[in-house]
């Protein structure tokens, strides 16, 4: 921005304060340091640095307003058209610096920055306590289900098992992986796996975001093991029956 100044001269800056290299406290006091932009009007538009102290202090660098994020742009313009219209015709000037010592504007700005650090510093312990309890209701709740569960990452790496998946993921992974190298996002099978003397029925489907983005797959393995016997014994005596029937017959 103070390259392009250089070449034209704008009517109004609005700008951020929270930006990388160069800050908008920063930007507004190399701005009022040069001849040629130090009348330009500057207003601040900001999210992050919000208190009463943040604003006294863009003041006293020379901003002509200061606005709090978000706005409604109905509201935006209210504010910022006036401040254009009154500095092109000489009613409004821009505000004049009323911090000139480098000392005492570095001890403001160093205090500006210190207080930032500690509010984020305490907005990341905030986020980092309600991640830590969603993780361990998410871990509760896997480790509540009877069913293995799997998530397989889109590289194939597992990222999140419960015990039971933890149990079965060497045989399980065998016999997925393969089928999720080729298919990925559209891998979507059901079928049995026999392992640790007990049978699973495996369900594998693709996990996406709301936008539809593939995440990678979640495999459910479900105990099928008393379902399997029943069906074997049923099986067992079904074939019985149908021996003694051959038996049977013509024998009145």
């Amino acid at each position: 921005a103070l390259e392009k100044m250089k070449e034209y001269t704008p009517d109004l800056v609005i700008s951020d304060i929270l930006m990388p290299r160069m800050d908008g406290y920063q930007f507004l006091k190399e701005m009022k340091s040069a001849k040629k932009t130090s009348s330009i009007p500057f207003v601040f538009y900001t999210a992050t640095y919000t208190s009463k102290k943040d604003e006294q202090f863009a003041y006293s660098l020379g901003a002509s307003r200061f606005i709090v994020k978000p706005q409604e742009p109905e509201t935006f313009f209210e504010i910022i058209n006036p401040a254009v219209k009154d500095h092109k015709s000489g009613i409004l000037t821009s505000a004049t610096p009323t911090i000139e010592k480098g000392d005492i504007y570095l001890k403001e700005y160093n205090e500006r920055l210190v207080q930032k650090l500690e509010d984020k510093v305490t907005e990341l312990a905030a986020a980092n306590d309600t991640i830590d309890r969603s993780r361990t209701f998410l871990k509760a709740l896997l480790e509540s289900l009877r069913e293995g569960v799997i998530y397989v990452d889109i590289h194939g790496e597992i990222g999140l098992t419960n015990k039971k998946g933890k149990e079965l993921e060497k045989e399980a992974m065998e016999k997925v992986l393969p089928i999720l190298e080729k298919t990925q996002e559209e891998c979507l099978c059901n079928f049995d796996l026999h392992a640790q003397g007990r049978y699973y029925d495996i369900c594998c489907c693709p996990l996406t975001t709301p936008d539809g983005g593939y995440l990678g797959s979640t495999i459910v393995l479900h105990d099928i093991t008393e379902r399997r016997h029943m069906e074997e014994e049923l099986k067992a005596r079904l074939d019985e029956l149908e021996k003694w029937q051959r038996l049977t017959v013509g024998r009145e």
